[in-house]
């Protein structure tokens, strides 16, 4: 067995890389480190087998909450229990060490106004072409008078992204629940995480 470990942060999924002939004890050894929203309470963690000529097998997950002491300083180095075929629990353990750091707010702010500049500078090209579809949605969602930001057309792309972090659930599924949320993925993202509970 070649496993993998793949983690979803809220919206954003990180993938260790191949631990080759790692079998039933694989070791990583990754730091991962990643902006934490203030909603997300749990990760989710998939274990993967690689595969050469089909399809990655997912072989063990587990929803992680996190532990409230990392919010206090403390680093934390907990063995979670690790769900698959075998039942709730019974596909052995995962050592996982977490610790959290406050990011300075001015930090955030420096980002915000960047992020506003560059999306000023990208509203005053008018070559339609050389503007992101996603970004000139949300800009449209931002100057739309009824508050709700108009329909986004749902591509393959968007839809791959959604199954690469939800590779149980059908495709015409994902596709339905962008529709439904008007291609807002992190919307669509937190449906299909309470379509999974």
């Amino acid at each position: 067995m070649d496993p993998y470990c793949r983690i979803r942060v809220g919206n954003v999924v990180y993938e260790t890389p191949t631990n080759s002939s790692g079998g039933k004890n694989p070791t990583w050894n990754c730091t991962l480190s990643t902006y934490l929203p203030t909603s997300i309470d749990s990760i989710y963690l998939q274990i993967f087998d690689e595969r050469s000529f089909t399809d990655d097998e997912c072989v063990a997950w587990s929803r992680i909450t996190l532990p409230p002491a990392i919010f206090n300083n403390e680093t934390i180095d907990e063995w979670y229990p690790l769900s698959g075929r075998q039942g709730e629990g019974q596909e052995g353990v995962i050592n996982l060490v977490m610790s959290f750091r406050e990011i300075d707010p001015n930090v955030i702010a420096q980002q915000q106004q960047l992020m506003q500049q560059q999306m000023q500078q990208q509203v005053d090209i008018d070559d339609p072409n050389l503007i992101d579809p996603e970004l000139a949605a949300a800009l449209e969602a931002s100057k739309n008078e009824t508050g709700q930001p108009p329909a986004v057309p749902i591509t393959d792309e968007m839809v791959s992204e959604m199954l690469a972090m939800f590779p149980t659930v059908e495709v015409d599924v994902i596709r339905a629940i962008l529709e439904d949320k008007r291609g807002d993925k992190q919307d669509a993202a937190t449906a299909l995480l309470q379509l999974s509970d």
